[in-house]
């Protein structure tokens, strides 16, 4: 088949260079079911696809599988609709709203159902954080580096939340992010993305929450201590998960009291403030100028001390659960 062009749209219907009609859809999680040989138009990507029964297909090119910069997907999520055996690996994406080329990006399939996309690794620090990646460093708030599918083994600091807001779709209460650790991967924090707004910025206002009870984490929100099988929804607490504090140290804290701030507090059951969650170095003297997170991230425990050594927690993001 022979190049096919949308010319022209009416209702919900796309006219194509050679006459076809084709009926419109916007984005994956919209599309009918699989009937071999039903061609559609995706609005969001401006690809026609032909179901062969399974899987889409690119009309007169395969399926925007992400196999291939020519075949990249708008997202994570977007794979592993249209094809839910995809395993996790690098795929090429490219995001509706993303005005750059396609990039190569570290997926995980499978992890709480899957469609994640590594858009951040707070890495190895040589020096301190302003020499590693400049004087904005925070990562998912601040943006440096270039995205790296390989940071996992070679430990590149990049943080590249620019890339997930250009994902169609994207929204507060149903895009996600999650944290996880390389070197120590059962630990594992999903959250709503809530006020996404703040990430990918140089405003340091952007960091501060309102007093209590901060800005709440409403609608999702899990914890595992024992890898993705052991992931539990912790959303229904009594205090709730929330960003909090700042512009000096933002971080987010489940079930503790507003502010909560000690060290040796707290548990996986009863509560974790957020000493043991995510708690952002803003400082860059003295033992600061070594750490991304404040005492100790990812620990999903009481906390022990204000210092630590981890250079190696990735962060990913989907606009939403995949179907």
């Amino acid at each position: 088949m022979g190049q096919v062009n949308a010319t022209r749209i009416e209702g919900n219907t796309v006219i194509a260079s050679t006459g076809l009609r084709v009926p419109l859809y916007n984005g994956v999680s919209n599309y009918p079911a699989h009937q071999e040989g039903l061609v559609i138009y995706d609005s969001q990507s401006g690809f026609m696809k032909i179901s062969d029964g399974q899987q889409w297909l690119l009309v007169g090119g395969g399926k925007a599988d992400g196999s291939s910069a020519s075949r990249a997907a708008q997202s994570a999520v977007e794979i592993k609709e249209t094809n839910p055996a995809a395993t996790t690996g690098v795929y090429w994406i490219k995001p509706q709203n993303w005005s750059g080329q396609p990039q190569q990006i570290y997926c995980d399939m499978t992890t709480d159902g899957g469609g994640w996309m590594m858009v951040g690794y707070a890495g190895t620090i040589s020096g301190n954080k302003s020499s590693t990646v400049g004087s904005n460093w925070l990562p998912l708030f601040n943006t440096y580096g270039s995205i790296d599918s390989n940071a996992k083994s070679n430990r590149t600091p990049y943080s590249r939340m620019d890339f997930a807001k250009a994902v169609a779709g994207i929204d507060d209460a149903n895009s996600h992010m999650m944290a996880r650790r390389t070197n120590d991967s059962s630990k594992i924090v999903i959250w709503n993305i809530a006020g996404y707004s703040r990430f990918d910025s140089t405003n340091n206002s952007n960091w501060s929450f309102n007093p209590s009870p901060g800005l709440p984490i409403q609608s999702y929100f899990k914890m595992s201590i024992s890898g993705p099988n052991g992931l539990i929804n912790k959303l229904g607490s009594s205090n709730g998960a929330r960003y909090e504090n700042g512009p000096n140290y933002p971080g987010i804290a489940w079930n503790s009291s507003y502010n909560r701030n000690s060290d040796n507090d707290g548990s996986f059951t009863n509560y974790l403030n957020r000493r043991s969650i995510l708690y952002w170095e803003t400082g860059n003297n003295g033992y600061q100028a070594d750490q991304w997170f404040h005492a100790q991230p990812m620990n999903l425990q009481a906390s022990g001390g204000p210092s630590n050594s981890f250079q190696d927690i990735e962060f990913y993001f989907r606009e939403r659960t995949p179907s």
